[in-house]
């Protein structure tokens, strides 16, 4: 299921003609190995989300080769810095390169291995915490990240909408089921402001409030 009308994807995606060639250059490497990154639309958010907080301290949950990170960094002070998990050595270390050679100004940690465990073993709190690991891990995901989200602080997950499985009426796989049983407990919280922003395949925000 589309979950935006091409004709309008199209008119958005206009607007970013001039978007720095680095991005297009990891867009055609993810097409090429066929690995799933990020919409655009997406890592423009998540550039604007990182001005807006002034974000100095990013964790995510799944980096793949940096693509996001990439898109966070540009909305990040001087010295600011990113944790980067992966279950890829591969990834982590392609993602080292991209930072080293057009990011110096930000600081990058990775770690290869479960996110979730590796969330765990944090003594920081985070301005923002971003998700994107397998959809079956979203709930679980959740239960780390939010102890670790410091108050104004923000819980963005890509794939809220889940190529738009979550309104299907019939049964429901793993996947779909913990992206939907994530989302309810986000709504319910009343120390979290949220919201779903029907972009790409679904962004998910939440402010720690």
């Amino acid at each position: 299921m589309q979950i935006q009308n091409p004709q309008i994807s199209n008119y958005i995606d206009s607007f970013y003609e001039d978007q720095d060639p680095l991005f297009r250059e990891l867009e055609q490497l993810a097409i090429s190995r066929q690995f799933p990154i990020i919409g655009r639309q997406t890592g423009r958010l998540l550039w604007q989300y990182a001005a807006l907080t002034q974000a100095e301290k990013v964790f995510e949950c799944g980096s793949g080769f940096g693509y996001s990170a990439l898109w966070f960094s540009k909305g990040m002070p001087k010295n600011g810095k990113i944790i980067c998990t992966d279950l890829s050595t591969e990834n982590l270390n392609l993602a080292k390169e991209i930072f080293a050679k057009h990011r110096p100004r930000v600081k990058l940690e990775t770690h290869c291995g479960n996110a979730i465990e590796i969330l765990d073993k944090q003594t920081d709190t985070f301005d923002i915490i971003f998700i994107d690991v397998d959809k079956f891990q979203y709930d679980a995901c959740f239960d780390a990240a939010w102890p670790r989200l410091r108050k104004g602080g923000l819980l963005i997950a890509d794939n809220g909408l889940w190529k738009g499985s979550v309104v299907n009426a019939a049964p429901v796989d793993e996947s779909t089921e913990s992206v939907k049983l994530f989302t309810r407990r986000i709504f319910k919280r009343k120390d979290a402001c949220s919201s779903i922003i029907p972009v790409d395949d679904g962004v998910l925000v939440a402010v720690k409030i």
